[in-house]
């Protein structure tokens, strides 16, 4: 798990020890594999307001992953709406993925602040001794929850 958060911004950033911290557990992991959870996006979603909230300095991340092959899998929040993609690496493929929100979710693919209608979810991860990682997102359904999507923010 590494610390993406800014003092007072709803930006990401990840300090040179939670990226030594990642470099440390990818190189000792030996034949075990590497999940790394963080609250802010490393890459864009397609979401340009969102995206200028992302990590400031993702491309370091990626750059560890793509030096071990031990990290197979990328998971992280604040997007409010799921997002799963695989990045190929040429010795190796991560996986990266966005969780939905628990509560209210952002409509993807949106220039400027936008709610989506869909309701609340979580995404389920099965992690396999082999690396591979299977992942569904479960959308709870009858919470009555009612989004305002004329609204302007948050």
């Amino acid at each position: 798990t590494l610390d993406s958060t800014i003092h007072e911004s709803s930006a990401g950033h990840l300090a040179d020890g939670q990226l030594d911290l990642l470099r440390n557990a990818a190189a000792n992991a030996g034949n075990r594999h590497v999940l790394v959870a963080l609250h802010h996006n490393p890459i864009p979603v397609g979401s340009a307001w969102l995206d200028a909230m992302m990590v400031d300095n993702g491309h370091a991340l990626l750059n560890i992953a793509a030096r071990y092959p031990a990290v197979r899998g990328v998971v992280w929040g604040h997007v409010h709406q799921e997002f799963d993609t695989v990045v190929n690496f040429g010795t190796h493929r991560t996986r990266l993925m966005a969780a939905p929100a628990t509560c209210l979710q952002f409509a993807p693919r949106s220039a400027t602040f936008a709610l989506d209608t869909v309701d609340p979810g979580y995404r389920r991860l099965c992690l396999h001794s082999d690396g591979t990682i299977e992942t569904e997102v479960i959308r709870v359904e009858g919470l009555g929850i009612q989004p305002d999507t004329a609204s302007g923010g948050y």
